[in-house]
């Protein structure tokens, strides 16, 4: 920007990184923003002043998909036989989601004493199946939060859920290693290759003008298919896209 009187050095007392910007082209004295096409959109970074110029460091927002997925952590603060935050064993660690639908997962263990895991950090549409080294729990009842969850009973050699969470609760001790099937979506409809991008972008932190609807109607012609991912750990959103992709 020119800057030769030194009419924009206030502006370097404002605070510019991360902020979002649109940059449009059109012929002077058009009608704004109608009359002018957008060449541009994405953030800030910086803002500095030259003896006669204003600089504006921008950047796409392919930053975005270089952050990480699951940024809430266990708190590992447990008093047993109460708690859904595990204990020191978990403290720290990433809360796992699943998108679509998955099998044969394997839950983190949240409480020991009540038997309770969870399978996604948030609403999943159902937990189809619980296996114990692969013998299977039967299903029972759901549960509308985790407290009515952790304050049911379940039957021995049954397991009950509370979808909204993305938890369930075992009736009888395991033997060995738990594993569970799990679907999220509403529908088969959201659980495509291009409509778990599309969630992927949006927890990113894109707008849904920012993602154009006509690619992903056009690769859900191409591929309908129900599909599903497992996060867990140190995974960011463009890794979790690739595997999608591929």
């Amino acid at each position: 920007l020119v800057n030769t009187d030194g009419g924009l050095d206030s502006w370097v007392d404002y605070s510019f990184d991360g902020r979002p910007i649109i940059i449009r082209s059109g012929v002077v004295g058009a009608a704004y923003p109608a009359g002018f096409t957008i060449v541009f959109q994405g953030t800030m970074e910086g803002f500095e002043t030259t003896f006669d110029k204003a600089i504006i460091s921008l950047r796409d927002k392919q930053f975005l998909f270089d952050l990480p997925v699951l940024t809430t952590l266990y708190a590992g603060s447990n008093v047993l036989p109460n708690g859904l935050e595990g204990v020191e064993d978990i403290k720290g660690t990433q809360k796992p989601r699943v998108y679509g639908k998955v099998y044969n997962i394997s839950p983190v263990f949240i409480n020991t004493s009540k038997l309770t895991y969870q399978v996604s950090d948030g609403a999943v549409q159902a937990i189809s199946a619980v296996y114990d080294k692969g013998a299977a729990f039967t299903p029972g009842a759901d549960f509308a939060n985790s407290t009515l969850l952790q304050a049911a009973a379940p039957a021995a050699g049954t397991y009950i859920t509370c979808l909204a969470e993305g938890m369930f609760r075992l009736g009888t001790t395991p033997a060995g290693t738990i594993t569970a099937d799990v679907t999220q979506g509403a529908a088969a409809g959201n659980r495509t290759v291009a409509q778990i991008v599309k969630a992927l972008g949006l927890a990113a932190g894109l707008s849904s003008g920012e993602i154009s609807a006509s690619d992903v109607t056009a690769l859900d012609v191409l591929n309908s298919n129900v599909v599903g991912v497992y996060l867990e750990g140190d995974v960011t959103f463009q890794s979790a896209i690739d595997m999608l992709v591929n």
